[in-house]
């Protein structure tokens, strides 16, 4: 299998830092990109097509205003990519409505490494449903 290429899209430059070098020390991972808000993301994503784009929620910057979220999920989902919600904590309400945006997970930031890729892999793994 080819690595899976992945866009982080963060408000925190360290937080994108490090979870690019935490990610691509993997190798099953290549980082293809990095981007600090969902305007810079979709520019990529249109772009270069990521296989999953990881979003940041509750960075320094304001939140994300949930029409970003499912702007940038049915976006990476138009050409089969897929999209992973990272968050400081967790909050039931934004739980429910980051996933009925799209995403298909919403785990938190302080996850350990390896299951984090094991979650990636198995996003990239299981079949799409339409």
């Amino acid at each position: 299998m080819s690595k899976i290429r992945i866009l982080i899209i963060d408000g925190h430059p360290n937080v994108r830092k490090a979870l690019a070098a935490r990610l691509a020390a993997s190798g099953e991972i290549e980082v293809m990109g990095t981007a600090r808000n969902a305007i810079d993301g979709l520019r990529i994503t249109a772009t270069e097509r990521p296989d999953v784009v990881l979003l940041g929620l509750r960075t320094q910057s304001d939140d994300r205003d949930p029409s970003e979220i499912a702007t940038l999920a049915s976006e990476t989902k138009s050409y089969g990519g897929h999209f992973i919600v990272l968050t400081t904590y967790a909050v039931d309400d934004e739980r429910h409505a980051v996933l009925s945006a799209g995403a298909e997970r919403y785990l938190l930031k302080d996850i350990d490494t390896r299951r984090l890729i094991g979650e990636i892999v198995e996003v990239v793994q299981t079949p799409s449903v339409v």
